[in-house]
């Protein structure tokens, strides 16, 4: 059908029933129940049947804008707005092909309940704004255990402004790239995706280029889920990003957390939490002005952060319960409440190869509570004269070299100072404004040791600049880029021929 307006009726205002609908420039609209209904199943080949929708119009509704039932679903250029809720598309029987709703350039807004709801079927939505809804935004949700797992892919759309989530994703994996999920209401999350699926195993969630702010409560939470971001902004919330990877099965740590290039900053509570993880992963990442912890492991086994900056959280900047090992290289920890706290047991080893630690409060800078550390080419430093440095307490070992350590009322607090570390100033070139390089008369400049498990700084420059490894998050360049000539040899060169 075509150019058809279906306007203030009764219960319905269009039913198709077992077969496929097609509607093209339609209008429904002031119905009081639901704009449209498309039971597509074809009897007696017992297979879903074909919904599409293009160009056409559901407002002001008093239920469902559109409901479809055992149906592929197509929605190209159509505004569903100002309904009772929006558009519902349901499989319900498990011996059937998984159906589809492809949705794009589609917009779903002012709609009093759920904007879309797709229940068992594969989701793939593109260019679609699902803003201003009064409840949550789109919800994808898969119950049954079919041969083939519903997938969602969701690329270029805006799900903003919704009273409560942006998006919920259930039981199905999740791909997410260029979106906007920001400004989410205070009854839910910008994301939140559960990936356990029916036979026990661990979905994934992957999401990229997409920011994630001013969500009332966490910019992203995923549960029992294989999460990575990358390119992904969580600023403004409530809290950041957080991942839930424990899979019901005692001693079993099944999920994973990576954030790479990721941005974590301004949020009322902490920047990222990853909790019962296989592995927590950062890198290349910042957490910065949270008001509680910057990053936040809670028994993850493999927590490992790479050329990032924690800087001005307002309590603890990096915190870590593990029985197992955390490793920090080439990263920043400054300006925060607190330093670093390290949790760990008999068994784990924190790593900490080229960090710098300083400015942190006036308290505790790097609290090791059992556990073992194992601390390089790292920097530990107040300019406050206040607090503990380095403070052991509980069991375990330490290994420790070429490391400086300065500032503090105590440096070091049941361990002394290593042979080959150095207590002076580190001389920042300007750490009030963050920028935590060495001037050219400091102390940390070739005074590490060459590792090859750091082979670049947070910079990306090559380590050693020189024939010795610096002290910190930075080797130390020169004005020209590089540091100066420190040995000259003369050669006799033979005069040019005239």
């Amino acid at each position: 059908m075509e150019n058809c307006t279906f306007n203030e009726c009764g219960a319905y205002g269009l039913v198709s029933v077992g077969g496929d609908l097609e509607a093209r420039d339609c209008e429904l609209t002031g119905s009081r129940g639901k704009g449209g209904y498309s039971y597509a199943w074809h009897y007696p080949e017992k297979k879903s049947g074909k919904t599409t929708l293009v160009s056409t119009t559901a407002t002001k509704n008093g239920s469902w804008a559109f409901l479809t039932y055992q149906s592929d679903l197509t929605m190209t250029d159509c505004t569903i707005s100002n309904n009772g809720a929006g558009v519902y598309n349901y499989r319900n029987m498990t011996n059937t092909p998984v159906t589809s709703s492809l949705i794009d350039t589609t917009t779903f807004t002012g709609n009093g309940h759920y904007a879309l709801i797709n229940y068992n079927n594969h989701l793939s939505m593109r260019n679609c704004q699902v803003s201003g809804n009064k409840l949550h935004g789109a919800h994808s949700y898969s119950w049954f255990a079919d041969s083939t797992l519903p997938q969602t892919d969701i690329q270029n759309c805006r799900f903003d402004s919704n009273g409560g989530y942006g998006l919920i994703n259930r039981r199905s994996d999740l791909v997410m790239k260029n979106c906007s999920l920001s400004r989410n209401g205070s009854r839910g999350h910008g994301l939140y995706s559960h990936n356990l699926r029916l036979d026990k195993s661990i979905g994934s969630a992957n999401i990229s280029d997409c920011r994630l702010d001013s969500n009332a409560n966490w910019g992203a939470m995923t549960y029992y889920s294989h999460a990575s971001f990358t390119n992904c902004s969580f600023s403004g919330c409530g809290n950041g990003v957080y991942n839930y990877g424990y899979d019901q099965n005692p001693n079993n740590y099944a999920g994973s957390l990576t954030l790479n290039n990721c941005n974590m900053s301004n949020n009322s509570g902490h920047g990222a939490l990853g909790q019962y993880n296989q592995s927590f992963v950062v890198q290349n990442s910042t957490a910065s002005r949270n008001g509680s912890y910057g990053l936040y492991n809670r028994w993850s086994h493999d927590m490992r952060v790479d050329n990032t900056t924690v800087a001005r959280n307002s309590v603890w900047g990096f915190i870590s319960y593990t029985r197992d090992d955390v490793l920090i290289r080439n990263s920043l920890m400054t300006d925060n409440g607190y330093g670093a706290y390290l949790y760990g047991t008999a068994t784990g080893q924190n790593r900490l190869w080229n960090v710098t630690l300083a400015n942190n409060g006036s308290t505790y800078n790097l609290y090791q509570y059992n556990g073992n550390l194992d601390l390089h080419n790292s920097i530990v430093s107040s300019s406050r004269g206040a607090g503990y440095g380095l403070l052991r307490v509980g069991s375990g070992q330490m290994n420790r070299s070429h490391n400086l350590i300065y500032g503090h009322e105590t440096d070091l607090y049941r361990t002394r100072l290593a042979e080959t570390e150095i207590v002076a100033d580190p001389l920042f070139a300007d750490p009030a404004n963050g920028n935590y390089h060495a001037t050219k008369f400091s102390k940390m400049i070739n005074a590490g040791t060459n590792m090859a498990q750091v082979a670049f700084d947070m910079d990306g420059v090559q380590r050693p600049i020189e024939h010795t490894s610096d002290i910190g998050a930075y080797e130390y360049p020169s004005e020209l880029g590089i540091r100066g000539i420190r040995e000259w040899t003369e050669a006799a060169r033979p005069l040019a021929a005239n």
